[in-house]
């Protein structure tokens, strides 16, 4: 199984204490996720005035400190027009990365996700789709790119933990009903993080945790940071039993799940129903 940290998402600094802002802070932060488990990372690199940006200069500088503390460990950027909300310049903006990301997290309720993803394509980077509802699941069915992708990220936004899991069924639902076999992730926000990932376990996928996500653990005590988060879900993992094979690289959980989805699917179809 992976197990991604998100280490710093869009939150402020002065939110956490051990919030990681800068490249140093970001890859230091990284390579401590690392060593609690974490198999790759993501983050929302950010300009000399704080603020999350797509700038190259900023990108690059954070791909490099990120890689040179975890050597071997896929990155990943987010793309999200809140980031830069001119389609023009968003696109341009990521043309220029020259130290690329593995990956770049796509949201499928965004604009322009069709271009984007061509772009994505062309430039050698790995696209997480991110799917935060059923439309959002339909769309990505339709755009062509399902079979493309280096995951499928299950976003509920739901703050409530029964509301996100029940959302996170009804998208799971709706990718197998689509045929979506690529590999998924999930993740919720706020205290529906654990309900989110509780669920993602027990159907054999894989999860996200980190800073971006929930500042608290489990019993709503505040985290140290991303490292105490990671460890709690793996954790969490290894009383649910999906480690009986280890921690596998961002490939292996890939090829893991896709032998899994026929026999997990149902767990879906169960929670929808109330079962």
């Amino acid at each position: 199984m992976l197990i991604k940290v998100c280490l710093n998402g869009s939150r402020k600094p002065g939110d956490h204490p051990a919030l990681p802002i800068t490249p140093a802070e970001l890859a230091a932060d990284a390579h401590r996720a690392v060593q609690a488990g974490a198999g790759a990372c993501h983050a929302h690199p950010r300009g000399q005035d704080g603020v999350e940006t797509l700038d190259p200069g900023a990108c690059d500088v954070v791909a490099l400190a990120i890689r040179k503390a975890c050597p071997g460990v896929p990155i990943g950027f987010s793309t999200a027009t809140w980031i830069e909300p001119d389609q023009t310049d968003r696109l341009e903006l990521i043309r220029g990365w020259v130290e690329r990301p593995d990956f770049a997290s796509v949201n499928f309720s965004d604009p322009g996700v069709l271009e984007l993803c061509r772009l994505l394509r062309r430039l050698g980077i790995g696209i997480e789709a991110g799917v935060w509802t059923v439309a959002d699941a339909e769309a990505l069915s339709d755009s062509g790119y399902s079979r493309q992708l280096v995951r499928v990220l299950v976003e509920p936004q739901d703050i409530e933990p029964v509301e996100a899991e029940a959302t996170a069924a009804a998208i799971s639902a709706a990718l197998d009903h689509a045929g979506v076999d690529a590999p998924r992730l999930y993740h919720g926000y706020g205290m529906a993080t654990w309900r989110v990932m509780e669920f993602a376990l027990d159907g054999g996928w894989d999860i996200r945790v980190g800073l971006e996500d929930t500042l608290h653990l489990p019993d709503a005590t505040i985290a140290s940071g991303n490292a105490e988060l990671v460890a709690v879900a793996l954790e969490m993992a290894r009383k649910i039993g999906r480690l009986h094979g280890g921690l596998a690289t961002e490939q292996e959980a890939g090829h893991q799940q896709h032998g899994a989805l026929q026999t997990v699917s149902w767990r879906c179809t169960r929670r929808l129903a109330g079962a």
